[in-house]
């Protein structure tokens, strides 16, 4: 049980950088509960094809660890760029 809780801490504190960045720094309208699902979506979007990649390339192609490195930053670099473009709608306020 510990392992699982130690394993999704670092999750956590991104989601609450994330949230506390983009609430204080970048000055959201939105209201919170939307906002905490918007970043949970980034976030679970993110992770969900971290491990898509980890298990593509790790178990099915064999890449070593080293190997494993610049695959897991460009895979998680390019699915929060894509999801963050994709959520910017929701960002906008409507008149």
């Amino acid at each position: 049980m510990f392992e699982f809780i130690e394993s999704l801490l670092p999750v956590f504190f991104v989601f609450i950088y994330v949230v506390l960045q983009e609430r204080w720094k970048e000055k959201c309208d939105l209201p919170l509960k939307q906002h905490i699902l918007i970043v949970l979506a980034k976030i679970t979007i993110c992770l969900v094809s971290v491990v898509s990649l980890v298990f593509i390339f790790g178990s099915w192609l064999g890449a070593s660890e080293i190997q494993m490195l610049p695959i897991v930053a460009i895979g998680f670099g390019c699915a929060y760029g894509l999801t963050c473009y994709l959520l910017e709608p929701f960002y906008s306020k409507k008149s």
